[in-house]
């Protein structure tokens, strides 16, 4: 559950330069970030775009940055669009979708340091085979879910197999091709929530506009409710990483947006070090009612 009394910010960083993918469902050629920004917009967010990554005191403005890479393979990134990135998350409470065919590769040979912090490690550079199918991995958040994907060559080529590489992350999706079952594509990582600066990450290298649903004509519905399932995990900052040591007891978690303490329903509300806190007046707190444990925001 998830109790949101402002719209989800979101800025999506179009860089794939210009790229553009096949929609067979809009039967037109769209930009990568296109689909990503449609889904995002079906599930009330409030999404601003642009090819250029902002300066940091633009992008603390946004609860998540969306980054497209389509199938670029070189140059992904420079020193400087790296430290913004760092920086966002170091901020705490924020949350970062990253996708791109040789994102995590390109990361591993130029920025090894953002495997760490996505929590992510490359298993090996490409799968063999054109991909058919996007299936949600046992016991992640997207258990269950089951697409087709895009028939187009240049989005099967090449694309990284990447698995988790970090405690607290998982791997959520799994592609099936005609060589092999399944290949892990894609990994969610939530940086523990009682750290001084929590945050979440998911990075995929197969891009959002290539999955459809089974019936093609039912592929914006499905696709809007796979970023429902992103959302919910981006703003559920526990994911299996919830570091408090009655955690087993948790049945739940979720983010309440607040501007005053009036707002805060019953429960023991805990500051980021764990002690509790009667007086809060901004930042993140955690509110403990019962097995119930809530992310409190406060805002201005």
């Amino acid at each position: 559950m998830i109790a949101i009394l402002m719209a989800f910010t979101v800025f999506v960083w179009d860089n794939d330069m210009g790229k553009v993918i096949y929609d067979g469902y809009l039967h037109k050629f769209v930009g990568f970030e296109y689909s990503v920004s449609r889904a995002l917009k079906a599930n009330d967010c409030k999404v601003d775009i642009g090819t250029k990554l902002p300066d940091i005191s633009i992008l603390k403005g946004y609860d998540a940055l969306f980054i497209v890479n389509g199938t670029r393979k070189q140059d992904l990134m420079d020193q400087k669009e790296i430290d913004i990135i760092k920086e966002f998350l170091q901020i705490g409470g924020k949350s970062i979708y990253i996708e791109g065919n040789n994102v995590v590769e390109f990361f591993g040979s130029k920025f090894p340091e953002m495997l760490t912090l996505l929590g992510v490690k490359l298993s090996e550079p490409t799968m063999d085979g054109l991909i058919t199918e996007v299936i949600g991995a046992e016991k992640s958040f997207l258990e269950g879910e089951k697409y087709s994907y895009s028939s187009e060559d240049y989005l099967s080529n090449d694309v990284d197999v990447v698995v988790p590489g970090a405690e607290n992350a998982s791997a959520c999706l799994f592609t099936g091709t005609n060589q092999k079952a399944y290949w892990s594509t894609a990994v969610g990582y939530a940086y523990g929530a009682l750290k001084a600066t929590p945050y979440t990450t998911l990075t995929s290298s197969v891009v959002f506009g290539g999955i459809y649903s089974f019936n093609l004509t039912d592929s914006e519905k499905e696709r809007a409710h796979l970023m429902k399932k992103y959302i919910d995990f981006l703003t559920h900052m526990d994911n299996k990483g919830y570091e408090d040591s009655n955690s087993e007891n948790t049945e739940e978690y979720g983010t309440l947006f607040v501007s005053g303490i009036r707002q805060i329903p019953m429960g023991v509300l805990y500051s980021l070090d764990g002690k509790i806190c009667k007086n809060p007046t901004s930042g993140i707190y955690f509110l403990k009612n019962g097995k119930r444990i809530l992310k409190v925001v406060f805002i201005r």
